[in-house]
């Protein structure tokens, strides 16, 4: 079973511009799980209400971009999760997996990021049976977490609403063949990214499109890898929007 030291979790933290001090009770409690993750509460809640899950997923490093501003700063109340990847790079960041998705070893990262899918899909069941959840989890991902938004949508439908996958895409050896059962899909890409092909990804949804599958491609004509405002706002639409549909469907359910 992985483990993350308590140490090495807080500075991880400091990756993602978090308090170190903020969430120790559940840092400490999620050490049982095979991926540690921190959470946080939205909208000035009791962190124990019952919250639709908004689970952010982050890039080769342990950064989350510019999406953690965003998601930290919700209007809406929300439960946000934040798993940390198991692999470890030379200097001890996390990352999900190691070669590019898109690159030449995209097969070769195929496995690892199959893996990775179904640690995250066992963390989120986990989740949603311990905490009081409104609906199935939001994913929203980027660059690697991106990748992983992709495949969560096709390999565990059951435990999304809807997967947001910003600079991600997915790797040749794991695209369907077939329609299948899935989450509902937005892929958001800057054209100018250097690091995850916006051409490989349009190739990608409109494959899926042709299947079938609800997926749509918002690109960014002047975008890189990191998101800019554009892509920030709609991000921010995108999951406020989610989050109020599971909390409308919450108070159906209790009446």
């Amino acid at each position: 079973m992985r483990r993350l030291r308590i140490a090495g979790l807080v500075a991880a933290l400091a990756v993602l511009g978090l308090d170190p001090g903020h969430g120790r009770a559940a840092i400490a409690a999620t050490l049982e799980s095979s991926l540690a993750h921190d959470e946080l509460v939205t909208g000035g809640v009791d962190f124990e209400a019952t919250l639709p899950m908004v689970v952010v997923l982050h890039g080769r490093g342990g950064g989350a971009g510019r999406l953690r501003t965003v998601l930290r700063s919700l209007d809406v109340p929300a439960r946000v999760v934040m798993p940390w990847g198991s692999v470890r790079l030379g200097d001890g960041r996390p990352a999900w997996f190691g070669p590019r998705a898109d690159g030449p070893a995209q097969d070769a990262v195929a496995g690892a990021v199959g893996e990775a899918t179904d640690d995250l899909g066992a963390l989120l069941q986990r989740i949603q049976d311990r905490r009081p959840t409104c609906g199935k989890a939001i994913v929203v991902g980027w660059s690697q977490g991106g990748v992983l938004a992709f495949s969560l949508a096709l390999e565990h439908p059951e435990l999304l609403s809807r997967a947001i996958a910003v600079a991600g895409t997915v790797p040749e050896s794991l695209m369907p063949h077939t329609l299948e059962p899935h989450a509902p899909i937005i892929a958001l890409h800057g054209q100018q990214d250097a690091r995850v092909s916006y051409q490989h990804t349009r190739n990608v949804v409109q494959r899926l499109e042709a299947l079938g599958y609800t997926v749509e491609l918002h690109g960014y004509r002047h975008g890189g890898h990191e998101p800019d405002a554009a892509m920030l706002r709609e991000v921010r639409r995108l999951v406020t929007t989610e989050v109020r549909r599971a909390q409308a469907q919450c108070s159906r359910s209790r009446r």
